[in-house]
Formats: C-alpha cells, sequence, structure tokens
C-alpha cells in the first residue's frame, strides 16, 4: 500500500517513435492518474511522439486554468 507520510517524485519521460509512442505515453500518464500519484509527478519531458502526448496535455491544463501546475512540470 502507497503511503504518503513520505515525499515521493515521479519524473516522466515520454520517448518518440511516432503514433505508438503517443498513446503509449498516454497510457502511462493514465496508469499513474489511476494510481492516484498524478500530484506527484514533478517533471515530464519528451521527444518526438511523446511531446504529442505532452502537447495535447499542456494545451488541456492551459485551458482548464492549471497554469501554475503546468510552470512546475515544464520548466
Amino acid at each position: 500500500m502507497y503511503m504518503r507520510s513520505q515525499r515521493i517524485l515521479i519524473l516522466m519521460s515520454n520517448t518518440g517513435g511516432g503514433h505508438r509512442a503517443t498513446v503509449w505515453g498516454a497510457g502511462t500518464i493514465l496508469a499513474v492518474s489511476d494510481a492516484g500519484l498524478a500530484h506527484d509527478v514533478t517533471s515530464v519531458s519528451s521527444v518526438s511522439g511523446g511531446s504529442i502526448t505532452n502537447g495535447v496535455i499542456a494545451h488541456d491544463l492551459y485551458h482548464a486554468g492549471q497554469i501554475q501546475l503546468l510552470k512546475r512540470l515544464y520548466r
């Protein structure tokens, strides 16, 4: 069981590879979110196809008014 008494840092990196990388990156981010760990993600990076996933997420966060979260994740 995950204990929230200790600080956990999650660094996510989405690789390249076209559409497969885009779908894989989305699945990974959804899995982290479903596990209740989304607030522990401290940094996100990507290249090529993985950047499509990150771009969509950044776009959605921006339009949802989550500017501070964006600044923390994408520095």
